[in-house]
């Protein structure tokens, strides 16, 4: 499916720029570049059919569903596998005086599933509203910025909520129309730890990419 291959290209090119684009959040968040705004980010229909994507309510909850298998990473993170989907390790991270690992999971069966999910785990911990702030900002824009790379248009956006103190865990989303016409959800969840994890899951069905992301719920560190 030409536009899940897409989806996992933007998604991917999305995880590795704001890793790159992160610093140590030593600037204040009035320094920090703003999450950029969209129509549809403050509650305004974005236009077209399927009008704007709404931001997604986090749960603290870290127990598998009864559905689910757990993938295990020993002494780091275990996260609930969804049933016919497999969790991989794809690469680990360098960039610049930054490093971490990439996991994806993603549909096992053919044809190719309808969403699809990249992890992108940062090896530092982030306490400061002013290191979450521009950890936040910069996953956003790179994810926005994605989408205008590869001439997506009609877009709609829930910005993360930056509101002090800035959660452990907090959402954005966007949604836009591919070159072909296809609509594509992404929902981005990022958890703050003892490492940083970057979760974007999306797709051309929102309620598969909705499921998917519900399985950030189930997400613990080891």
């Amino acid at each position: 499916m030409q536009s899940l291959r897409l989806f996992v290209s933007v998604l991917l090119f999305a995880g590795t720029t704001g890793l790159i684009g992160c610093r140590d959040g030593s600037q204040s968040p009035e320094a920090s570049q703003p999450p950029i705004t969209l129509p549809g980010a403050t509650g305004e229909p974005a236009g077209g059919p399927d009008g704007e994507i709404t931001a997604l309510a986090l749960s603290d909850a870290a127990a598998a569903g009864s559905s689910s298998n757990r993938f295990v990473v020993p002494g780091q993170f275990s996260i609930a596998e969804p049933i016919g989907y497999a969790w991989k390790h794809e690469t680990p991270l360098r960039a610049a005086d930054e490093t971490g690992e990439l996991y994806t999971c993603r549909w096992q069966a053919t044809p190719e599933g309808n969403a699809a999910v990249s992890l992108t785990i940062e090896d530092r911990s982030l306490t400061t509203d002013a290191a979450r702030y521009d950890h936040l900002a910069n996953q956003y824009n790179a994810l926005l910025a994605s989408f205008q790379g590869h001439n997506f248009t009609d877009m709609s956006a829930a910005e993360p909520d930056l509101s002090q103190p800035i959660a452990d865990r907090v959402s954005y989303a966007l949604r836009g129309k591919d070159p072909s016409g296809q609509t594509m959800y992404v929902r981005g969840i990022v958890v703050f730890g003892r490492r940083t994890y970057t979760f974007q899951i999306g797709g051309i069905v929102l309620a598969e990419v909705d499921k998917l992301a519900r399985t950030v719920d189930t997400f613990r560190e080891e």
